[in-house]
């Protein structure tokens, strides 16, 4: 879910563009997600209040929780969370987290997550690349463009593209 509470918050900074990066990297021991996009950014001296739980930009809300709880889900995992203004815009999230920590959330059904993502927003350009050991796979859509994304089936088979991956190395040590 923190994935998708992370794109989201891209969608509402009027991203087109959303990069999203997982390595598993059994031989340093961490998982690293990445989310990058070319949204209308974030002053640089606000970084620190998006870790704040009680700071949004959101007209009508009082809590933004999407930045805070994958942070605090980074440090109960004995791994940390940076926030980095793109040269052009955007903003890129990085987090770590032990692979061995008993607190490291599953990944959950990530093929349907990616594939509700490019269902949901068509016009998005996403770019997954998942990396679990020396085994890895990237979705495009900026490369399926001639294909139809609205097609319900390349959508399916996308997701079940992403879960074939994840189950043929052996489910990752994130199982």
């Amino acid at each position: 879910m923190h994935i998708m509470d992370l794109v989201e918050n891209s969608l509402r900074a009027a991203s087109d563009r959303v990069e999203i990066e997982i390595n598993e990297d059994r031989d340093s021991g961490y998982l690293t997600l990445i989310i990058r996009d070319n949204g209308k950014g974030v002053p640089e001296e606000e970084l620190p209040k998006l870790l704040d739980p009680f700071y949004t930009t959101k007209e009508g809300k009082r809590v933004g929780l999407g930045i805070p709880l994958f942070y605090q889900a980074c440090k109960r995992c004995g791994g940390d969370l940076s926030l980095e203004v793109n040269k052009a815009n955007g903003l890129t999230l990085t987090g770590t987290m032990r692979l061995d920590s008993i607190d490291l959330p599953p990944y959950g059904d990530l093929g349907a997550t990616i594939s509700a993502v490019i269902l949901g927003y068509p016009h998005l350009n996403l770019k997954f690349h998942w990396k679990i050991g020396d085994s890895s796979i990237s979705i495009d859509t900026e490369e399926l463009r001639e294909g139809n994304l609205s097609d319900y089936s390349l959508i399916v088979g996308i997701g079940e593209k992403i879960k074939s991956f994840y189950n043929s190395t052996k489910g990752g040590k994130n199982a």
